[in-house]
Order: C-alpha cells, then structure tokens, then sequence
C-alpha cells in the first residue's frame, strides 16, 4: 500500500522575552486520516467512535494522533468500566504524539472506541493518522 498522506507537525517556542522564537517542522506519514469532530452535551461515559492500532509499522497503526478540546473532559478507551487509558484533556490545551516524540504514546495499544465524561457542553477534536 503506498504511503500518500502527510501530517506536517510544526513545534516551537516563542518568549514574552522577545527573544527569537525557536521552530522546526517535519512530516510524518500514513496511509489513513481521520478527523472526528463532535459536540458533547454534559456527559458520563459518552461513546466518541474512533478507532485505530497501536502505534508501529503494520497496517492501521496508528502514526500520529491530536486531542483538542475546548472543554476539560476525560476519555477512557475500550471500555468506560475498565480502560486500558485514562486520558485527561485540559481545555484549549492540545494533546499531540507522533512516532518521532520523544515522548510515549498515550495510547497503551489498539483503540476500538472511547469514552467521553464532561461536565459542560464541549467540542472534541482529533487528527488521526495510521498506515
């Protein structure tokens, strides 16, 4: 299967010191994107269908993930009784991985569905991409 989509991540740092701001970017690439976008009424346990494998090579692997809301809310995934994650979104506040972070991925593995608790009306966002 031929890779032929693209995420470009740009990370940098500005001051309030008005030193010169320090950026870079780079591309990562998959096969898949997905990009759920859904309003949540206040909310225990709200099923937010996505789903994607664990991060890696094979196909459906996920390669870069980006949570945005614009509400604090948790999600739970695979199951809100038992998650193999708990996640906590702070409101305005991105969550981004990539298989370039230095960072773990959030995810422990595969995701078959997620689980959204919040207390106020909020809108959830993602960028998926996988091979």
């Amino acid at each position: 299967m031929a890779t032929n989509i693209y995420f470009t991540l740009t990370k940098g740092v500005t001051s309030s010191q008005g030193t010169q701001p320090l950026s870079g970017s780079y591309a990562v690439a998959g096969n898949n994107a997905q990009a759920p976008d859904q309003v949540l009424g206040a909310g225990t346990d709200q099923l937010y269908s996505v789903s994607f494998g664990a991060a890696g090579s094979a196909a459906g692997d996920l390669q870069a993930i980006e949570i945005y809301s614009n509400q604090n809310l948790t999600i739970k995934t695979n199951s809100a009784s038992t998650p193999q994650d708990t996640i906590a979104v702070t409101a305005n506040v991105p969550i981004l991985w990539d298989i370039q972070s230095i960072h773990p991925c959030p995810f422990a593995g595969a995701v078959t569905a997620m689980y959204v608790t919040n207390t106020v009306t909020a809108r959830l966002q993602m960028r998926i991409l996988t091979l």
